[in-house]
């Protein structure tokens, strides 16, 4: 069984997987991750601030995809064993960072990711809901990466992009409204989902 946990930059994504971590019997794929070659050199070019204007948008896209592609590599080596994985975003997170841009052709967007996913969807996505004003006040602890710098325009187009594609990219899915919510409260509403369903 495949959990995708899915949000914009900033909702509390990495916090809650890392909470669930130590309150459940999970598989985490970010975390077979850390030493992964690949993923690893990816995150060293489209992280940093200072390199805003060093890549052409068609080519991160295609950054993104290799590391949704390394991320498959890990889920098929685990997918069969008896546990639950647990990814913290997958193909959706990639199409509604980058379906939002009118020069890219929806379909092959989508084509792209289901090449690079080996056609692997979620058996259940939980979609973090959160306003732009509590992702801009947490942005001064976790720091937007260069390709998250246009958020605050882009914030409403890409919140839809998540909501009105959800349902595309998951056998199931719960949205968790996370405002005004504290990190515990969120973990233990998130939780309470997971062992409703793997139950």
């Amino acid at each position: 069984m495949l959990i995708c946990i899915e949000g914009l930059t900033n909702s509390g994504k990495t916090t809650l997987c890392k909470n669930l971590l130590s309150e459940l019997p999970l598989c985490y794929i970010n975390g077979l991750m850390h030493n992964d070659i690949v993923s690893g050199n990816i995150s060293k070019i489209t992280h940093p601030i200072e390199n805003e204007n060093a890549f052409d948008i068609g080519t991160e896209l295609l950054l993104y995809s290799t590391i949704l592609s390394q991320k498959t590599h890990h889920i098929k080596k685990n997918i069969y064993k008896d546990q639950v994985l647990l990814v913290d975003r997958f193909a959706l997170s990639v199409y509604a960072q980058f379906s939002i841009y009118p020069f890219f052709d929806s379909d092959f967007i989508k084509n792209l990711l289901a090449f690079s996913s080996s056609n692997i969807v979620p058996d259940l996505t939980i979609f973090l809901d959160i306003d732009l004003k509590s992702i801009l006040a947490r942005s001064s602890d976790s720091p937007f990466s260069r390709k998250d710098i246009s958020l605050p325009q882009n914030f409403e187009q890409m919140r839809k992009a998540y909501l009105s594609n959800i349902n595309s990219f998951s056998k199931d899915y719960v949205v968790v409204d996370c405002r005004n919510e504290t990190a515990d409260d969120i973990t233990r509403k998130v939780k309470e989902i997971i062992e409703k369903y793997i139950n």
